[in-house]
C-alpha cells in the first residue's frame, strides 16, 4: 500500500537544468522506465545499477555517450584502466569494457 513516484532525469551541468524528465509510478522498475529515457548523443549519463541493462547501455555507446555507475555484482565486465580514487566515498575509479555473451565490448566507467 505504499505510494510515490520517482522521476529520472538527464541533466546538463552546462546549462544547469534538467533537459529530459520522465515521471513513473514508484512500483515501476528503473529497468522498465530507462527504456522509454531519451538518449541525447554525447552526453554523460551517471546511474545506480538498475540501469546496467546491455540494451540500454549499447544504446549509450553507439550514441557516443559516455556512463558513469555502480555496477552489478555479476556484471561481466573487464577492467581497461585503474584510476587513483578521488572524492569522499569513491571506493575505485575504472575504465571498463561491459563483456555480452551476443555483444560486442562496451565501453564505460564505473
Amino acid at each position: 500500500n505504499k505510494s510515490g513516484v520517482k522521476i529520472h532525469t538527464v541533466y546538463d551541468p552546462n546549462a544547469d537544468t534538467p533537459i529530459y524528465f520522465e515521471i513513473t509510478d514508484a512500483r515501476v522498475s528503473d529497468g522498465r522506465a530507462i527504456s522509454q529515457l531519451s538518449v541525447f548523443k554525447g552526453t554523460t549519463y551517471v546511474f545506480d545499477r538498475a540501469y546496467n541493462g546491455g540494451a540500454w547501455l549499447e544504446k549509450l555507446v553507439n550514441e557516443g555517450c559516455l556512463f558513469v555507475g555502480r555496477m552489478k555484482k555479476d556484471m561481466n565486465y573487464k577492467v581497461t584502466k585503474s584510476l587513483p580514487p578521488k572524492g569522499v566515498g569513491v571506493v575505485r575509479d575504472e575504465k571498463i569494457e561491459v563483456c555480452y555473451k551476443t555483444r560486442s565490448y562496451l565501453k564505460g566507467r564505473t
